[in-house]
């Protein structure tokens, strides 16, 4: 009987020792699941937190941020009476998924915001597009008429214009300013108003574009009917621009002699005084081929100024003037070129000193 009691004691001396392990175990894992219950509710408020953060950045998410913080509020107050951690996934997976669904609004937002702005920055350059059109418009019509007031003066020096053909010219003329500042008040003033449409714009620039390449058709039409008479003026305008150029030309070689002649007289004391009257000749000689410049320089402006402005002035005469002209002044500086030849040796020396 001793035996048997001793065996009892025994056994539940054992079993004793091993129900204290296990009273352990469960009591660090109670631990455990307390600090990661704590750790994944602090996780999931704080990145709710910081999307609400993001959130109050912009207006445009305020019904967001209204709920958000509702289902913040709502988890915190959840996390507080939860009976135990056993219910904080739940509590998280439903904060977890405010969260998304409020990602996910303000995603819709922000892709409808960047489809709005990338519209408007289209329709703005659309905008944009067509005034520069209308202003490139504005400045063509602007310089055509000026063009077309011209050109009435140029025919009507040396052609007769009938008068009802004249006044209807002035007319045209006189259409195409009023048009060049109708749109440049559009373009300045109208475009800026409140209200104002891209069907607007179009709509107007597609009326001017059309007008306007109507009226440079009829322009064309009266420069064909007036090729002949605008091929004489476009002659005698370049002709009178080229005797210009001669006369320039003339007069800037002229004053060039002069110079060589001074430098002359100062290094080889050519005067009045002097006995060498060989060098007093040719002194003499020089400066009678500069005047000579000089008189046909001031000849041809007389020319482009007063002979070319009469009102019976003919194209044969200016290119007969201008081809005698031309021939004189190439002889004039054949001529100077064998004076320098006979002079080298000294204007080689005035060059040089």
């Amino acid at each position: 009987m001793k035996k048997s009691k001793n065996i009892f004691i025994t056994l539940c001396g054992i079993a004793a020792t091993a129900i204290l392990p296990v009273a352990t175990i469960s009591c660090n894992d109670d631990k455990l699941a307390e600090k990661n219950g704590k750790e994944k509710a602090d996780a999931a408020l704080k990145q709710a937190n910081a999307l609400v953060e993001e959130l109050k950045k912009n207006p445009d998410y305020s019904k967001i941020l209204e709920t958000l913080n509702k289902e913040i509020a709502e988890a915190t107050k959840s996390f507080k009476e939860a009976g135990s951690y056993g219910d904080y996934p739940a509590i998280i997976s439903k904060l977890s998924a405010a969260v998304e669904n409020a990602k996910n609004e303000k995603k819709a937002i922000d892709d409808k915001n960047a489809q709005i702005a990338k519209e408007l920055a289209e329709r703005n350059a659309k905008i944009q597009s067509n005034i520069e059109e209308l202003k490139k418009i504005n400045n063509e019509a602007f310089e055509l008429s000026k063009t077309v007031n011209k050109t009435i003066a140029e025919v009507e020096k040396k052609f007769k214009i009938e008068a009802s053909f004249k006044e209807q010219l002035e007319n045209f003329a006189d259409d195409l300013l009023d048009k060049s500042r109708q749109i440049d008040e559009f373009t300045t003033v109208t475009s800026t108003q409140e209200g104002f449409t891209l069907a607007e714009l179009e709509s107007f620039k597609e009326i001017t574009t059309t007008w306007f390449n109507g009226m440079k058709s009829e322009w064309a039409r009266v420069l064909d009917a007036w090729k002949n008479e605008l091929t004489e003026i476009n002659s005698i305008i370049k002709g009178v621009e080229e005797l210009k150029k001669l006369s320039h030309e003339i007069s800037e070689f002229s004053n060039s002699v002069k110079k060589t002649i001074s430098e002359l007289e100062k290094k080889f004391k050519i005067d009045d005084k002097t006995n060498k009257d060989e060098a007093k000749q040719f002194k003499n000689e020089l400066e009678n081929f500069a005047d000579q410049l000089l008189n046909k320089s001031h000849e041809i402006d007389k020319f482009v100024t007063v002979t070319s402005a009469r009102e019976d002035f003919s194209l044969s005469e200016l290119e007969s003037f201008k081809s005698f002209n031309t021939t004189w002044f190439n002889e004039m500086k054949c001529e100077w070129a064998r004076v320098q030849e006979a002079w080298k040796d000294q204007l080689k020396e005035i060059s040089t000193k």
